[in-house]
């Protein structure tokens, strides 16, 4: 729906947070193991939150809809 809404902003978007974690990605390369498990478990912490925000927005709008 996005795309079809707003096709060349979220492919700019889409290009700079893939140039972004590309970036990142090299400079945990560089970290040692037990760096990287942290930096990981960051990352994991970090995506969970972002997804349970946008369940809880997605739920808000359903019930938005329904009433």
């Amino acid at each position: 729906r996005l795309e079809a809404e707003y096709p060349e902003k979220l492919a700019t978007e889409t290009d700079d947070t893939r140039k972004m974690i590309h970036e990142r990605m090299l400079e945990v390369a560089k970290l040692d193991a037990k760096e990287q498990r942290m930096y990981a478990d960051a990352v994991r912490a970090i995506a969970d939150k972002a997804v349970a925000d946008l369940d809880k927005v997605r739920s808000e709008r359903n019930e938005d809809s329904e009433e």
